[in-house]
């Protein structure tokens, strides 16, 4: 277990980006569902898919994946970390940004699309590392030329 002043610790984005790598490789590599949900607080909060009005797990998440090819997330700087009152002696980020993401759906046309995104993150309590709290789409923003996801 961690201490309580590392515990405490102020959140960086270094240690967010981290985590959404981590997130991403997983997804965009097929990663065990398990692994995926080792990244998320137990009563984490998944938004709906941006324009569709369905919720999301991981689970659900990785099969909108699945089928797709050369499935890279580009990561961005954050545009903000905000820390908000720790919780469980814990600190938290609120962390919106963007990335990009790039896939070949299996008609061989290409997804090219940046993903806003907010998030809340916090210490693990065993001091591991950050999870996600909160795991929010904001929409996403096709790029010229660039196929749909298919829902």
């Amino acid at each position: 277990m961690a201490s309580t002043t590392d515990l405490l610790a102020p959140i960086t984005e270094p240690e967010v980006l981290e985590l959404q790598d981590h997130f991403y490789a997983l997804v965009g590599s097929g990663g065990e569902i398990a692994e995926q949900e080792k990244l998320f607080h137990p009563h984490y909060i998944w938004s709906p898919l941006p324009g569709s009005g369905l919720t999301l797990t991981p689970t659900e998440n990785q099969k909108l994946h699945e089928n797709l090819t050369n499935d890279t997330h580009t990561l961005q700087p954050l545009a903000h970390l905000i820390e908000l009152p720790p919780v469980d002696g814990r600190a938290r980020a609120y962390c919106p940004g963007d990335f990009k993401w790039h896939a070949t759906k299996p008609d061989g046309s290409n997804i090219d699309c940046i993903v806003h995104l907010a998030t809340i993150v916090e210490r693990r309590p065993d001091g591991d590392g950050l999870w996600f709290v909160m795991y929010w789409g904001n929409g996403f923003e096709y790029l010229p030329g660039s196929a749909e996801l298919d829902l």
